[in-house]
């Protein structure tokens, strides 16, 4: 495989924009996916802050966005994901942006 474009992806922790305390009874809401950055962004921040909470799993990004903004969720989204009715907070450095690649099979060029 080669890549053929790559580009950093800014992350942010998101709650609701209404959400006064970013950490303590809130769920956190995930792609199912194991691989998933954002996912692994999370669960990481999560564990590094010492934070305990309920999880909620997802297929795709849409029902995460909508829990974001409508219940007292968090989660980890990419800048261009983050709506207006969101709180973004900062992640330390080393969970702050994750490397985007475009690929493609080299067996079809």
């Amino acid at each position: 495989m080669n890549s053929i474009y790559s580009y950093k992806e800014k992350l942010f922790l998101v709650s609701p924009k209404n959400n006064k305390k970013l950490l303590g009874k809130q769920i956190a809401v995930v792609n199912k996916n194991k691989n998933c950055p954002y996912r692994k962004v999370l669960l990481r921040y999560l564990e590094e802050s010492d934070q305990k909470m309920d999880l909620i799993e997802y297929d795709n990004l849409e029902p995460i966005i909508k829990s974001v903004q409508n219940i007292n969720s968090i989660s980890v989204l990419p800048q261009t994901l983050i709506s207006s009715n969101m709180k973004k907070v900062a992640l330390p450095k080393e969970m702050s942006s994750i490397r985007v690649n475009f690929v493609v099979n080299k067996s079809n060029q």
